[in-house]
């Protein structure tokens, strides 16, 4: 496979995945996941914004 398309209307009602056949690849959260994990104080995740959305590193 050389390209990936993200087709956003698939992922209704999901705040969170991967992309199987990337093993170690990031993993995609909605801006609400993001925003909890914020208010909860957690640590030692990188998140940056890709593809349109957020990435977190695997």
């Amino acid at each position: 496979m050389k390209s990936y398309v993200f087709g956003p209307e698939r992922l209704r009602a999901v705040n969170a995945f991967k992309v199987p056949q990337l093993l170690r690849g990031s993993a995609f959260f909605t801006d609400e996941v993001v925003v909890a994990v914020e208010r909860a104080g957690l640590r030692g995740s990188r998140i940056s914004l890709g593809l349109g959305g957020i990435a977190a590193d695997a």
